[in-house]
């Protein structure tokens, strides 16, 4: 069914003048400029250091013992507590991390890119005896030649009960190998339903370290969504704007669908100006 570009423009200019500036995929972005740390903190405590971020001001830990480095999330206004299922879609978290030095007690320089960080999500109220948590091995930490460097780490939307591909669990012991896993009966879903603390961290399960003399930085944290699940966010981009608007009257118009996407929006099995009307109350509301 092909939609006249007249009733096309007219409904622009309607949701134009409606104002619906659609949210972009951003949850949460800080550059600690302003002093705001959202409940984020580095081993444990927001210290922010005036200069040398990438630019100005930054997170960190001062040069001092630690048996390694975590950026941490353990309060709602972090954007990563709670049910991580309101998001519907899957969460990507980025942050400039900088090794700035790295010693070992005899004063000797240690490789920082020996230490791979991980990003791992807890969830402390499924079990009694011990904390439960998920977790997945990202990027080493940069050399210290590398300086201010990007590392991403991406969250799958928890609609599934097994763990997705890299990821591992924690909370009970394999009984043949000794591992670390999920409790039985626990999933993936059911971790991120309540997670109560997020790290990317050089702690990964299952190891023990030693103590080094650590200064390292962490500047430019971004938590947003991708591959959004949201109906509105018709082309998938994990945005809602008027790129949505045409992808849906291309499909409309059985010029072309997004993969995934049909114009049936009324899930009624036809395609006809219904639907197109469900569409356009979708896009007004937004994600």
């Amino acid at each position: 069914m092909n939609l006249p570009w007249s009733l096309r423009l007219a409904s622009l200019a309607t949701l134009a003048a409606c104002g619906t500036a659609m949210g972009r995929g951003d949850i949460l972005a800080l550059d600690f400029e302003d002093g705001n740390t959202s409940g984020w903190t580095a081993n444990g405590v927001p210290t922010l250091f005036e200069v040398g971020g990438n630019p100005g001001q930054y997170m960190g830990v001062p040069y001092l013992d630690f048996w390694g480095v975590s950026l941490s999330a353990r309060e709602e206004q972090s954007q990563v507590f709670g049910d991580l299922n309101r998001y519907a879609a899957s969460l990507r978290i980025s942050v400039d991390v900088r090794v700035i030095a790295l010693d070992n007690f005899n004063g000797e320089p240690v490789d920082p890119t020996n230490y791979p960080l991980a990003l791992q999500i807890w969830n402390e109220s499924i079990a009694a005896d011990e904390p439960v948590s998920v977790w997945v091995l990202g990027p080493t930490l940069p050399a210290i030649a590398d300086g201010w460097t990007r590392v991403t780490f991406d969250i799958p939307a928890p609609e599934q009960f097994a763990l997705p591909t890299g990821w591992a669990g924690t909370g009970a012991s394999n009984p043949d190998t000794f591992e670390s896993m999920l409790p039985e009966g626990v999933g993936y879903r059911d971790v991120l339903s309540n997670v109560s603390r997020l790290d990317i961290t050089t702690l990964i399960p299952g190891f023990f370290y030693g103590a080094n003399f650590w200064e390292v930085g962490w500047d430019n944290l971004r938590v947003e969504r991708v591959g959004s699940a949201c109906r509105a966010d018709f082309d998938g981009d994990g945005f809602v704007d008027f790129f949505d608007f045409n992808a849906f009257a291309e499909c409309f118009d059985e010029i072309a669908c997004p993969p995934g996407r049909n114009a049936d929006f009324t899930n009624d099995g036809f395609v006809d100006f219904f639907d197109f009307d469900a569409f356009v109350s979708a896009f007004e509301e937004g994600c």
